[in-house]
């Protein structure tokens, strides 16, 4: 008779393993835009850094955007009112990390923005305050949690 390991044992011990190997590959975690992590002398910080802290781990999101009440369908994407507060307000979303990739949604004036977030509630939460959200350019219609089978850029 073979004795099989519990399941939850099985998995911790895997995600134990791929956080170790994370953590021990000599390079530290770095942020592309700062020297975050280098000479950094405890891996557990570089861990943390990744987005890998127990309990923390970030999601991938599909948010969703429709065109608002306000959304004036006579110009294009970077002609609406506050475009230039909008574009500064998702810039430093993409530079906390928290917008992967997004772009217009063309033929209906709404939006698709690939987030990383714990979970929905926070999704809503950075995203509330978009100029773009408070005028009624555009409206969140949905958000769910994406994952990932195929990507061809890895």
């Amino acid at each position: 008779m073979i004795n099989f390991l519990p399941l939850e044992f099985c998995a911790a011990t895997l995600a134990f393993t791929v956080l170790h190997l994370l953590c021990t590959q000599g390079t530290p975690v770095q942020s592309k835009r700062t020297n975050a992590g280098i000479g950094s002398s405890s891996p557990k910080v570089d861990a943390t850094r990744a987005g890998l802290k127990f309990g923390l781990m970030k999601n991938t999101f599909l948010a969703i955007s429709s065109a608002g009440p306000n959304r004036d369908f006579s110009k294009g994407t970077r002609e609406q009112p506050l475009w230039d507060e909008h574009a500064a307000f998702i810039d430093q979303l993409v530079d906390a990390g928290f917008i992967l990739m997004g772009g217009p949604l063309v033929d209906e004036g709404g939006s698709l923005l690939i987030v990383k977030a714990k979970d929905e509630k926070e999704v809503r939460e950075k995203l509330k305050d978009d100029p773009w959200m408070t005028h009624g350019i555009l409206k969140l219609k949905s958000v769910k949690r994406w994952q990932i089978f195929i990507d061809v850029r890895k």
